[in-house]
């Protein structure tokens, strides 16, 4: 298993996009797929459009939004990822590795 990361992007923070209140797949089956930017696919609940999965291409790991996981406790971040975005009052995982965001693309 991999590292966790507690990521800290903006773009997060939009409306309907807030991970830590969201149930995910209420009705069961596979997230719908849906390209979110030039260089990642996002996947919401096809129920509900609740945001699930981030994908970037090129790559074969896949980041899951811990507000739609069953036991989110059982995966504590082993990171920070985006930290040029994190807010000054996020404290979670203090003195954990931290990292700013690598992908990047003409419109960002």
């Amino acid at each position: 298993m991999h590292d966790v990361p507690a990521r800290h992007w903006q773009r997060l923070r939009r409306p309907g996009l807030d991970s830590a209140a969201q149930p995910a797949l209420g009705q069961g089956g596979r997230p719908v797929e849906r390209r979110s930017s030039p260089i990642a696919r996002r996947g919401f609940c096809s129920h509900c459009g609740t945001p699930i999965t981030l994908a970037y291409d090129g790559s074969e790991e896949i980041a899951l939004h811990a507000g739609t996981l069953d036991r989110p406790e059982a995966f504590p971040p082993g990171y920070h990822y985006g930290v040029e975005s994190r807010l000054a009052w996020a404290d979670c995982g203090a003195g954990l590795p931290s990292g700013k965001t690598k992908e990047r693309w003409d419109g960002a």
